[in-house]
């Protein structure tokens, strides 16, 4: 019985050696890790200093109020020039079916279109640089300035997306070999893929 004992005393005294090192060991790397606890001036001249920061910040409500709601509506007016859809194919169908309706209202009628390069200005954001190369006919220069006009100047307002011509190619009757011009352009739009849009 005195030996259980005995062995039972040795195997707690060495645990508590072991616990006691450790401990040891853990205030001494905690001690030069970390600065004193600070002192009781200290820590009240700091709650103070916060409080103070926290109040300015209350006064300066309204201001916070007024720059977020300004801030909400020049998003509002950007988004409303930005073309939303579920996918990039989509949002390509979407410039597209716009500019053919600018193309008719012009005189005009779309011959071809193939995508431009997509590209992502915000890594991880949802927002695209999309695009369209239109390649069509048009009977001479003023229809093809109206679509331009349509194109470039569209209202920054409203459900028109806000699009931009980055190339363009006009050949007349001398370079086609018929009556009127062969017109070749790039545009681009901004699109707004998926994700929640704020």
């Amino acid at each position: 019985m005195s030996d259980k004992i005995n062995v039972k005393s040795v195997v707690l005294v060495a645990i508590v050696a072991v616990l006691m090192v450790l401990v040891l060991r853990d205030r001494s790397t905690a001690g030069a890790d970390t600065e004193a606890p600070a002192s009781p001036r200290q820590s009240y001249l700091e709650a103070i200093a916060l409080t103070r920061s926290i109040e300015a910040l209350i006064v300066r409500r309204d201001e916070w109020d007024a720059a977020h709601d300004q801030a909400q509506r020049a998003w509002d007016d950007a988004m409303t020039t930005i073309i939303r859809a579920p996918s990039v194919n989509v949002a390509e169908s979407s410039l597209r079916a716009f500019l053919e309706d600018e193309m008719r209202d012009a005189g005009l009628t779309l011959s071809v279109s193939s995508p431009l390069a997509r590209q992502a200005p915000i890594e991880g954001e949802p927002l695209r640089v999309i695009g369209l190369t239109l390649d069509f006919d048009a009977p001479n220069p003023d229809t093809v300035y109206t679509l331009l006009d349509r194109i470039e100047n569209t209202p920054a307002s409203g459900p028109s997306p806000r699009m931009v011509i980055t190339d363009l190619e006009i050949r007349g009757p001398g370079r086609t070999g018929r009556d009127g011009l062969h017109v070749k352009m790039d545009v681009a739009a901004m699109a707004w893929i998926g994700g929640a849009d704020g």
